[in-house]
């Protein structure tokens, strides 16, 4: 055997046993890193926000290590900077470089959990300086729990301090990149009603002294991530295949790290190849063009795209179930139908459970019909109000596919009864996929492309609410030609242009009981919908990077990752455009969200060039969709481009194009 062979393995293997996981680390979990370099915008993640009355201040000294020049300043009559953005966490990490001024008779905090702008009466996790002028890090799990520094801190000097917990598991608080003190827990619930993290100025315990570097993540980081923040100059360096650094070639499942599997990979790549020089090239994740249906004709589809060997770009199918409307054998009967067809014509598959679009029987949200099936009048809380109360629960909803069809009541997200179903839901399809995708063959394995989490989840676009709409339901039960058709704007929420709706979720959820809805409130929920979705999805037997979110569009700065990152998926957006640059390039923000996932890939699960019908346009939308990250892009649908020509022909090339 050429000794050329083990060149490539054994470097590979030095990387990992040099860096391994760490690299990329800190960017999975990220919600914001602000170096206070002159400002509060982040370099990754969510930017800072002055409240009311707050001024920013900023001195000449920095962390030496850090190689930048200024600090933000905390004097205690300046204030606080504010990120928007605090989903109730199952863990974080708290890090920041502080120079402590002075120490007083209340505690100094320097990042804190919060309910307001100032924290002030309410709030929890936070890494803090003591009277004593001891670090400290504190959370509330229904007692007040805090580990403190064996040292006293020190004024005029710069120091890193860091603080993580787990649910279930411990606390951990860290001194210039070393642990100093731990509790073994177990971590309970931590306290939930925090909407923002509050840095400097709280009104229980303002910090005193300067502020670099601070990051907030929402999970726990390892103590190898929490010693380069100490340690290193810029710890955030990436490794992912379309960032141009010396390591990118070495991540052979382009999963943002240099660890193990990669190794592994390339490892039986080499040691099997016929052609060891090119053997590397060939390793790359599969990417896919995926058509959609509810029932997939998968013959159809192969007959258009012939299987082409050696393509890193493949034609797939997207499939639906209905398990809150279909009887929990026919869901399964049809899995199994199409799984066994995929299997066989080597088809690549994305599987839906549709827990967004309910149609079916009404025992879930029939509140009002004793004379139809699944009445139950305290069904009006698994629907959504347009009020603060039930008394204002929804009787019917409007959606458009195409043209406007009347739809059953939008559900509360957040409501238990609706939430156990989805759990049913997951429960009887996601182990019938995991089993049959690990009995594949290795050579098939990558027929499984994912699993898709929610369906352009959101509150208000896909099943709006009209005013005074369910007057036309009582008046016109089966007569849908009074129904109001005018007003809707996708692009301006929270209403959308109807009625405001999303007050049952925000009640259900504790999160408000008064005032007026956001769209930051309508992305919140929407996240939390699809986090427990994602999580459902891993605990029954998917890795990560086989779960992706679906959710619809957001306008404010912040809420696509409010809404659609989490630590157990890959996130994605529709993206109907006629733009050809790609889902990424049109949406700044979704861009950030998939930086700030941290997740090894991301999709864009439903999508439709509406420009120009060329083969040339729809070649560079799928492209530029495609970048080196999206593991798959899902056109809507496929009875819209089977008898297009310059579609079809749009997506040969890509495919062939792709040949190595």
């Amino acid at each position: 055997m050429q000794k050329y062979r083990f060149v490539p393995v054994i470097a590979l293997m030095l990387l990992f046993l040099m860096g391994g996981k760490s690299f990329g680390d800190l960017y999975q979990g990220l919600i914001t890193y602000l170096p206070f370099n002159g400002s509060i915008n982040a370099t990754s993640g969510i930017n800072g926000r002055l409240p009311s009355g707050s001024v920013q201040k900023y001195a000449d000294d920095a962390p030496p290590i850090l190689g930048t020049q200024q600090s933000y300043i905390f004097d205690g009559t300046n204030g606080g900077v504010v990120i928007d953005n605090a989903p109730d966490p199952c863990e974080y990490t708290l890090a920041a470089w502080v120079k402590l001024d002075s120490v007083g008779t209340s505690n100094r905090n320097i990042v804190t959990r919060g309910g307001n702008d100032t924290a002030g009466g309410s709030w929890s996790d936070c890494i803090r300086i003591n009277p004593s002028g001891k670090a400290e890090n504190y959370l509330w799990d229904t007692a007040a729990r805090w580990i403190t520094a064996p040292t006293v801190f020190g004024t005029g000097v710069w120091h890193h301090i860091a603080g993580t917990a787990k649910l279930g598991g411990s606390m951990q608080l860290y001194v210039d990149g070393v642990l100093v003190a731990s509790w073994g827990g177990p971590v309970g619930t931590l306290w939930p009603f925090g909407n923002r993290w509050v840095i400097g100025g709280i009104s229980d315990g303002s910090f005193i002294g300067k502020v670099a570097g601070l990051g907030i993540w929402n999970r726990e980081l390892s103590a190898e991530s929490i010693y380069s923040l100490a340690t290193k100059a810029d710890p955030f360096v990436r490794y992912c295949g379309d960032q141009d650094t010396q390591y990118s070639m070495y991540d052979i499942n382009q999963d943002c790290y240099v660890d193990l599997q990669d190794f592994a990979q390339m490892a039986s790549a080499w040691l099997t190849s016929t052609d060891p020089l090119t053997a590397s090239s060939n390793l790359k994740s599969i990417q896919y063009i995926v058509v959609n249906f509810t029932r997939p004709n998968i013959d159809e589809v192969r007959a258009a795209f012939p299987l082409v060997e050696g393509a890193t770009v493949q034609v797939g199918v997207g499939a639906i179930y209905t398990p809150l409307s279909d009887p929990e054998s026919t869901v399964l009967a049809q899995l199994d139908s199409d799984l066994a067809a995929a299997e066989a014509a080597n088809m690549p598959i994305v599987i839906q459970s549709d827990t967004d679009c309910w149609t079916g029987s009404g025992s879930l949200w029939n509140w009002w019909d004793p004379s139809q099936p699944g009445y139950d009048p305290n069904n009006k809380n698994n629907v959504e109000w347009y009020g603060w109360t039930s008394d204002s629960a929804l009787k019917i909803s409007w959606r458009n596919w195409g043209q406007q069809i009347r739809v059953s009541p939008a559900p509360n997200l957040m409501a238990p009864v609706f939430r156990n179903a989805l759990h049913r839901s997951y429960d009887v399809i996601v182990p019938k996929v995991v089993s049959w995708w690990q009995d594949l063959p290795h050579n098939k394995k990558n027929l499984f492309v994912g699993f898709k989490v929610g369906w352009e989840s959101g509150i208000g676009i896909n099943a709006w609410y009209y005013p005074n709409g369910n007057y036309y339901k009582e008046t016109y039960p089966n007569d849908p030609s009074h129904d109001p058709t005018s007003g809707i704007n996708a692009h301006s929420p929270p209403a959308y242009g109807a009625q405001q709706i999303g007050y049952a979720a925000l009640v259900s959820e504790g999160i408000k009981t008064s005032g007026t809805i956001t769209e930051t409130d309508l992305a919140r929920i929407t996240g939390k919908h699809l986090t427990d979705l994602s999580q459902r999805a891993m605990s029954l037997g998917l890795p990560r990077e086989k779960i992706f979110t679906h959710t619809q569009t957001w306008a404010a700065p912040g809420l696509f990752s409010l809404a659609t990152v989490n630590l157990y998926s890959c996130p994605g957006c529709s993206f109907y455009s006629s733009n050809t640059g790609g889902s990424r390039a049109a949406f700044s923000d979704f861009d950030l969200a998939i930086n700030q996932s941290g997740a090894p890939h991301w999709a864009t699960p439903e999508c439709f060039f509406t420009g120009s019908q060329t083969t040339a346009n729809w070649k560079a939308f799928l492209k530029n969709t495609l970048d080196t990250r999206c593991k798959y892009l899902n056109i809507y649908n496929w009875n819209s481009i089977k008898n297009n020509p310059a579609i079809l022909d749009a997506i040969r090339q890509v495919v062939n194009e792709s040949v190595k």
